[in-house]
């Protein structure tokens, strides 16, 4: 898999300045799976780790909460198993007593992890060419949108299609709201909002959502793991 190249490799400590935004690209099938990291999770996030049918759904979705919990006790230098996590209405996780903003977002084997010092949202999407995105956009997008993927070249429409949706998802995910509160809505920057295409790897396509104006977004390696103890 062609991962995005850091521009920055964070550790313990890590500062995070202003109008600045920490984005976390790592690879799932090759980090720490369920047995390893287990150590780490929370109760709950291992009851819905072993909830999954399929072992590689487990492992992925282990290896993100792992993951997760590593890269934000990075910055806060504190054990990854010490975080509490509460949720909105909609799911969007957010730190318990902290002012430290976070999202992610996984598809396939790829997370992406934001972390900011305001709202914000992050979505990542594999590019299925085979999916009836015109059909979606038909019944689903404001006409400019719809009319937009109609005209495009059919090599490029299953792109724009994803351009479109990330976009979307990272908004509304920055605001804590579900996908039916607003996938029809323009792509846009309501408000303060800042909505921006991130570079993603090859075969995907990944949107930014903060509260704010454009930041500065600085790319991350994955986490050493190594230095937690209780993982190998």
């Amino acid at each position: 898999m062609n991962i995005v190249a850091p521009t920055h490799v964070a550790g313990p400590g890590r500062l995070l300045r202003p109008k600045e935004t920490d984005v976390w690209c790592v690879d799932l099938d090759t980090a720490p799976g369920f047995a390893e990291v287990r150590a780490i999770l929370s109760a709950d996030e291992i009851v819905r780790a072993e909830r999954f049918c399929f072992p590689m759904h487990r492992e992925r979705f282990a290896a993100a909460r792992a993951t997760l919990r590593i890269v934000l006790a990075s910055y806060l230098e504190v054990e990854p198993e010490a975080l509490k996590f509460s949720y909105g209405e909609f799911g969007k996780p957010l730190l318990s007593g902290n002012p430290l903003h976070f999202n992610l977002s996984h598809s396939e084997s790829v997370l992406l992890i934001a972390v900011a010092q305001s709202e914000v949202g992050i979505d990542v999407e594999k590019v299925n060419a085979q999916c009836d995105f015109a059909g979606i956009a038909e019944m689903h997008f404001p006409p400019d949108e719809a009319s937009s993927l109609r005209v495009a070249p059919p090599s490029e429409r299953a792109t724009r299609f994803y351009k479109f949706w990330t976009a979307k998802e990272a908004i509304l995910k920055a605001r804590g709201l579900g996908i039916a509160n607003g996938i029809g809505s323009t792509v846009e920057s309501p408000g303060n909002w800042s909505v921006c295409e991130i570079a993603a790897p090859t075969d995907y396509v990944a949107a930014l959502a903060i509260n704010g104006c454009t930041p500065k977004i600085n790319r991350c390696a994955a986490p050493d793991y190594s230095i937690y103890s209780r993982l190998p």
